[in-house]
């Protein structure tokens, strides 16, 4: 005997089907990113960013990079193109160096195609490593009052340099390992955070006047052959704590911590 469920059964079906169908064709409109300011997707950052720089894809040493190549230039991921050019030292390429994922052994300065122009926010995410207690720029700037990023004696640091310190992580840094670190910082309030491995690691508040456009190069560089750098995520606003949140899921969903 004929079920008289059955036709009502395949019609939900089919609708289901539809509706799938077109959620699925939604999701990956706009290049499968969600609009500036929306929670990232699965498997990427936040849109949105002024600078994208992932060890595993874009490097270029001038013929294919293997371990210990000298890194010529890194390529922009965000679309801005602003691109990183060795202009100093010899940054090398690491093959397998975290999760089985490449990092750019920082023993040189890369230099951007063009500035970042300073808002007065600024969000950052780093995938890093640093190997000896040393004082290790992540991310800097040019001209007078630039912010900074760094490690400093097993410490995370967000820094005016040569004006003041504007906070130090409580958590100390183990030699070698790798962690996603990330910063804050509003010019206009003065509020400042620092976060390391998805926790807090400290914030304060230190109102400083950081110069209008005068981080016009940002550099990623160390002094001594001591920081590797496998991913680096700017923005030139400070981000909810839904997109922090976000952005953490995407760096240990990559890289394992």
């Amino acid at each position: 005997m004929t079920n008289p469920t059955q036709p009502a059964r395949r019609i939900l079906a089919g609708l289901a089907c539809v509706a799938l169908i077109t959620c699925v064709a939604f999701s990956r409109s706009g290049n499968g990113r969600k609009a500036e300011g929306g929670v990232a997707p699965s498997g990427s950052p936040v849109p949105g960013m002024a600078l994208w720089l992932k060890a595993d894809n874009g490097p270029s040493c001038g013929e294919a990079c293997s371990s210990s190549t000298r890194v010529m230039s890194w390529t922009d991921q965000s679309g801005n193109e602003n691109n990183a050019t060795t202009t100093s030292g010899s940054p090398a390429y690491i093959a397998n160096e975290v999760n089985g994922l490449p990092a750019i052994n920082n023993a040189g300065q890369l230099t951007l195609a063009s500035k970042i122009s300073w808002t007065g926010q600024i969000t950052v995410f780093a995938e890093f490593a640093e190997s000896r207690p040393a004082s290790n720029e992540i991310i800097s700037g040019t001209g007078p009052a630039p912010f900074a990023f760094r490690t400093n004696s097993r410490h995370q640091e967000a820094l005016v340099p040569s004006i003041a310190d504007l906070l130090t992580g409580s958590a100390t840094l183990n030699a070698g390992q790798f962690y996603q670190g990330n910063v804050t910082y509003n010019n206009s309030t003065g509020a400042v955070s620092l976060r390391i491995g998805e926790a807090p690691d400290g914030s304060g508040t230190s109102v400083q006047k950081v110069g209008s456009g005068n981080n016009v190069i940002f550099q990623l560089h160390d002094a001594g052959d001591t920081l590797d750098l496998a991913e680096l995520i700017v923005y030139t606003s400070v981000l909810s704590s839904a997109n922090i949140t976000a952005n953490e899921n995407y760096l240990r969903g990559k890289y394992g911590n």
